[in-house]
């Protein structure tokens, strides 16, 4: 489909004054420094450039210099073969007989985490706690309720294999081990902001293109967002099988995501987006 994005002009200072004539004969309808172009983002062979926003420039006759800005699309790159494993550990919440309501002991964790640094081909292992879950839950506009997510070890995979979390799941003080393949973002953006696709916003369809324009151009004006991405449906459902290892069609809608100058600025993104219709969820890319 394609869309109308902003278009930003630039008046440039000449010093003829032949140019300032033919500004003043500009009919009053004719709005300088605004006007609009069709593109289709997905459509585009290759990933623009770096800088912050793809853009293409002309100069037309009246000396104005016109930018036609658009957002990033999906780079071209291969799918990351390297993943990560989350074995969450049992806790209060627990359903499972075999945690009988409680968390696991001392010694159960320091073996869980002794096991998992010997494994071949994990790294990276870290614990995570209750209370850690919960901040980046909320963090990501979650709502949880402290003690809903368990404890857990995290690391990094070289190889992933999915016969991994059922063989953990044997050991006491374990409730659930996944592995995951890494996601194809991991490492080129930071935050990312969900738009509402066919059903995953309750009570309204996929995001329109006017909305997702006013979305985009909050985002890119923006200080400390450095690059701007668009993210096909396709593509998010593609990233989401592969990441899983499931074949179920996911509800989602398109991606922005950012890249960022500093940590900090992701805390601006919400009010940045706040009353802007489209928007299902902003979240960071951990």
């Amino acid at each position: 489909m394609r869309r109308t994005w902003v278009v930003a002009a630039l008046t440039t200072a000449l010093a003829t004054s032949g140019v300032g004539s033919a500004a003043a004969d500009t009919p009053e309808d004719r709005t300088l420094g605004e006007t609009s172009v069709n593109e289709a983002p997905e459509s585009r062979d290759a990933e623009p450039g770096a800088g912050d926003v793809s853009v293409e420039s002309g100069t037309g006759a009246d000396g104005v210099v016109a930018a036609a800005v658009s957002p990033l699309q999906t780079p071209k790159a291969a799918w990351p073969v390297t993943g990560r494993l989350t074995v969450y550990l049992c806790s209060k919440a627990s359903l499972q007989k075999k945690c009988d309501g409680r968390g696991p002991t001392d010694e159960q964790k320091r073996k869980i985490e002794r096991l998992l640094k010997r494994l071949s081909g994990l790294s990276g292992v870290r614990y995570v706690s209750e209370d850690e879950a919960y901040r980046n839950a909320r963090e990501d506009g979650l709502r949880v309720r402290k003690g809903a997510i368990p404890a857990s070890f995290r690391a990094e995979v070289k190889v992933p294999d999915v016969k991994l979390g059922p063989k953990l799941e044997k050991l006491p003080g374990i409730t659930t081990a996944r592995v995951w393949r890494t996601d194809f973002w991991a490492g080129r953006a930071q935050a990312k902001v969900e738009l509402c696709g066919p059903a995953n916003c309750p009570g309204r369809g996929a995001i329109t293109d006017h909305e997702r324009d006013a979305v985009f151009e909050a985002l890119r004006t923006l200080q400390g967002v450095k690059k701007v991405y668009l993210e096909s449906r396709r593509h998010v459902i593609d990233n989401w099988r592969r990441v899983t290892y499931e074949s179920r069609t996911p509800v989602v809608g398109e991606i922005f995501h950012l890249t960022l100058t500093d940590s900090s600025v992701f805390e601006q993104i919400r009010p940045a987006l706040r009353g802007l219709p489209g928007v299902d969820q902003v979240s960071r890319h951990r």
